[in-house]
Order: C-alpha cells, then sequence, then structure tokens
C-alpha cells in the first residue's frame, strides 16, 4: 500500500517564517532565524531576531499560526509568550501570524520603525 500525502490546508510556522525571513533580508534588513538564547533558568529558541548596524538585538518576531488555527489548550501559552519576551529580554516583540502581503507589510513597517529610532 502506497502512503497518502495530502496538502495542508494552512502555511506552517516555518512556512511563514520563511515568507518573512525573505522579505526582511531583501529589504537588507539584518535578521536571523531560530536563535538561541537563555534567561539563566531555561533555554529559549526566539523565531526571528532583528539586528541593527551595530549588531545589537532590535526586536523579536514571533511567528505562528493564527489564533483561529490552535488548539484551544495552545491558546493562552501563545498569548502571554509575546509579554514575557518583552519582560524578559527587554526588546519589543512583534507577532507575525498570518501570511500574506497586508500582514508582511505591516511587519516591516514596524521593523523600520524600530531601526529608524537607532
Amino acid at each position: 500500500m502506497t502512503a497518502i500525502i495530502q496538502r495542508p490546508d494552512f502555511p506552517s510556522e516555518a512556512e511563514i517564517k520563511a515568507g518573512l525571513y525573505n522579505s526582511l533580508s531583501r529589504a537588507g534588513i539584518d535578521c536571523r532565524l531560530d536563535v538561541p538564547c537563555s534567561d539563566g533558568k531555561a533555554r529559549y529558541v526566539l523565531d526571528v531576531v532583528v539586528f541593527d548596524l551595530n549588531e545589537k538585538p532590535v526586536c523579536i518576531i514571533q511567528c505562528r499560526k493564527p489564533e483561529d488555527q490552535l488548539q484551544a489548550w495552545q491558546r493562552p501559552r501563545v498569548r502571554k509568550e509575546p509579554a514575557q519576551y518583552e519582560k524578559m529580554f527587554g526588546l519589543p516583540v512583534i507577532v507575525h501570524a498570518r501570511p500574506g502581503f497586508i500582514e508582511l507589510s505591516r511587519v516591516l513597517r514596524a521593523v523600520g520603525e524600530l531601526l529608524k529610532k537607532r
């Protein structure tokens, strides 16, 4: 019997991350994916970190499925994560949840504003 592969209905988090990375890089913005870090107690992997010209972190971008595609048990943790990261790392957190031009434009605009303040 041959295994069946079905095309997913929604983009995965990896696809959302890849599209964002491509757009940021093409705009000349220094960013890295899956950045490991620690608060001294636990280890974390940040989806995307944007850096300024001095290689200092400017913001964190959390990529995830839109909330309406998450299971109920996942929603409370996902809602708290950005505020926890802002407090922990002292950086703004931008949530990127939907693929598409409008959402990418919003994220690029927000990152551009943060970089101008540097």
